[in-house]
């Protein structure tokens, strides 16, 4: 990602049970994770990305 493509946000995570921001790695083959919250277990948040990620791509 270039300079030219990077866009600024904001984000409230105040009252966020979890949130994941993915952002691009050093090189092309890896990204950063960032994530956390409060009052989400692990298992429960693990489930939801689970599940959002087979609506974005049943195949997947």
């Amino acid at each position: 990602m270039s300079a030219d493509d990077t866009q600024l946000v904001a984000i409230d995570g105040r009252d966020a049970l979890f949130y994941l921001i993915v952002r691009p790695g050093a090189d092309t083959a890896n990204v950063v994770l960032e994530h956390g919250g409060k009052g989400m277990s692990k298992q429960q948040a693990a489930y939801i990305l689970r599940t959002t990620a087979d609506k974005l791509d049943p195949a997947a």
